[in-house]
């Protein structure tokens, strides 16, 4: 489920409408236009840290209740897993940990 689908169920569940007034695929687009305070933008905290360490912009979680999303690796079945797959699920369950480490995902590693 994409971001944008995301929020949609979860404003629908909420009974919220969305006023959405711009729509961008860029997460550099989006906080350009924050920065410059033209709207705000729903982002995973992740997208915009380093924004947030330099103070220029700030953030606040959407709670009660706050969106789930799931991410999966999936793998072809009939095709035995090479070093480099099993290399690339490795360092992509080590990125996700680190993430959640840091506090930058607020993340259930299942």
């Amino acid at each position: 489920m994409g971001l944008r689908t995301l929020i949609e169920h979860a404003a629908a569940k909420m009974k919220l409408k969305l006023d959405v007034q711009v729509e961008a695929d860029s997460f550099r687009v989006l906080t350009s236009l924050v920065e410059e305070g033209l709207g705000y933008a729903l982002l995973p905290p992740s997208s915009v840290r380093h924004e947030v360490a330099d103070g220029r912009l700030e953030i606040a979680a959407i709670s009660n209740p706050a969106p789930i999303r799931e991410l999966t690796i999936a793998s072809p079945i009939d095709h035995p897993g090479s070093t480099a797959i099993t290399l690339i699920t490795s360092l992509l369950r080590d990125e996700v940990g680190a993430c959640r480490t840091e506090g930058l995902w607020d993340i259930d590693l299942t």
